[in-house]
């Protein structure tokens, strides 16, 4: 539990995230970028589902996503 303004914004954020489930699609990319890039099973995971998907990661870790090809990232704290 956090300051009560801290968890109003965790909620929202949550309510306006979308749950996309491992897709066979997913998996066999995750491998891929796994095996070609040595990402992390998690960092693999998330990049596969956003190329699947066509999303962006957002991240402050974007040392370990720019070396995906075709892969959309940003870092929210650049953001202005």
């Amino acid at each position: 539990n956090g300051p009560p303004k801290e968890m109003r914004a965790i909620k929202k954020f949550i309510d306006y995230s979308l749950i996309i489930n491992l897709e066979e699609a997913v998996i066999l990319k995750a491998i891929d970028i796994r095996r070609d890039f040595r990402l992390k099973l998690p960092d693999a995971i998330i990049a596969s589902t956003a190329l699947v998907f066509d999303l962006t990661v957002v991240t402050r870790n974007i040392d370990d996503f720019k070396k995906v090809p075709g892969l959309s990232f940003l870092n929210p704290h650049d953001v202005v």
